[in-house]
């Protein structure tokens, strides 16, 4: 009996070690390009899960009062930043909210308004418009956005008209059939001085938008930005609903197809978030920075961008309040940061379930 003790003790040592092992692995993505080592990226997308169960461990060995517990303490105290980025305890209102300049912030990722029919293409677009119409915010920055010169999917033209942010700013990588557009815009209830590109991908229809307006006697910059998405394709999403029913060979090389296509999208983020963020350091303006970044905050990305700026969620946000309802749901990706200047009065996460992203909402005093 005493050797076999001996051996489960053993064994759980080694798990223990390699499971905080992995662990501070996670922790290290949000520091390390993939570009360097891109499979930490991986690691990244799993840090709560693992954080979770290095905690366990870790409170399982100092039960037992073994010194091994520091072993695992080592990536608990390095991943308590990152965990608050993913966890909020404690969220109010700000009560000085009506002091001062107020403005209201969304981001949406729109998924092309179900332009093929994901749902009930019109219907769904309507109710999109309707939602937008009813939250009427001051700064709206949309992903995946569609518009259309046929009268019928004029959804640029068509908001325009609705919403007091009436100026807006738009890139669209994708221009199709002389007619149709695909991109990102940023609408503003105040007025537009300077519009500006600061990345454009055609391939996927990513980018990134600077837009400058003056609020009162005040110049503030929107960044508006789609990170590159993954990009998985029919026979992707279909072989992981069915993966069970696929052969051992089948699965490899499933898995091999998607795996190279996350090595693709965050090598790429990682350019966009480092071009990104040397334009946000020269900017001479307080900062607002909406958008999709297609990653969550463990990543290297989100810490790339989110250096120097709040993240509007960590100030008023409750939860773990995940944006994302797609194929892995569960993820924060969507994200309003912002300058020192700025703090946050609310953040909303809203129900509407009208896209495969749920839209943000917050108040900002300025």
């Amino acid at each position: 009996m005493a050797v076999i003790r001996r051996s489960i003790k053993i064994i759980l040592y080694l798990v223990s070690a390699a499971v905080s092992a992995i662990t501070l692995g996670s922790v290290l993505a949000g520091y390390i390009s993939p570009d360097v080592f891109w499979p930490l990226a991986l690691l990244g997308l799993l840090f709560l899960y693992l954080y979770g169960v290095n905690f366990i461990l870790m409170a399982f060995w100092i039960f037992k009062r073994e010194k091994f517990f520091i072993v695992a303490l080592i990536p608990f105290i390095a991943g308590l930043s990152t965990f608050f980025s993913y966890f909020n305890f404690f969220s109010a209102s700000d009560g000085e909210g009506n002091k001062g300049k107020n403005m209201s912030v969304m981001t949406y990722n729109v998924r092309i308004f179900d332009l093929y029919n994901w749902s009930r293409n019109l219907e769904t677009r309507e109710k999109i418009i309707g939602m937008l119409h009813r939250e009427n915010p001051d700064i709206l920055c949309l992903q995946e956005f569609f518009t259309s010169n046929d009268v019928t999917y004029n959804n640029l033209d068509t908001l325009k008209s609705i919403l007091n942010a009436s100026h807006a700013h738009t890139l669209f990588p994708v221009f199709l059939y002389g007619t149709d557009y695909w991109g990102i815009v940023t609408f503003s209830a105040f007025p537009i001085i300077k519009k500006e590109i600061v990345f454009s991908d055609r391939e996927s229809a990513n980018g990134c938008i600077a837009t400058d307006v003056v609020v009162a006697n005040d110049t503030i910059r929107i960044y508006n930005t789609h990170l590159q998405s993954v990009k998985l394709s029919y026979s992707n999403y279909k072989f992981v609903k069915n993966i069970d029913e696929e052969s051992a060979q089948a699965k490899l090389e499933g898995i091999k197809q998607i795996t190279v296509r996350l090595k693709k999208a965050f090598e790429k983020r990682a350019w966009q978030a480092e071009t990104l963020a040397s334009h946000i350091a020269a900017c001479p303006y307080p900062v607002i920075m909406c958008g999709d970044f297609n990653d969550t905050p463990s990543s290297y990305s989100y810490k790339t961008i989110q250096k120097g700026l709040k993240d509007t969620f960590t100030e008023r946000g409750l939860g773990i309040s995940p944006t994302y309802i797609g194929l892995f749901p569960g993820l924060r990706i969507d994200y309003i940061l912002h300058s020192e200047v700025f703090s946050s009065v609310s953040y909303t996460k809203l129900k509407d379930q009208l896209s495969d992203h749920y839209p943000v909402k917050v108040l900002l005093k300025f």
